[in-house]
């Protein structure tokens, strides 16, 4: 049920990606170093959207 979820959100993400333009959507996508210092934090997102310079949308 999960992955069916997943795949629904994703397609939705895309979807809307599609529509607004400029935007790129990952599935299973992760953020390495989402916090600068001596602790290491990642992120693994079931989607992330980025603008068309990579940056992420929040």
């Amino acid at each position: 049920m999960h992955d069916v979820f997943e795949r629904i959100v994703e397609r939705a993400f895309t979807a809307a990606a599609q529509e607004f333009g400029n935007f790129t959507v990952e599935g299973q996508a992760s953020i390495p170093n989402v916090v600068e210092g001596p602790h290491a934090v990642s992120m693994r997102l079931d989607v992330l959207v980025t603008r068309s310079d990579g940056a992420p949308v929040w």
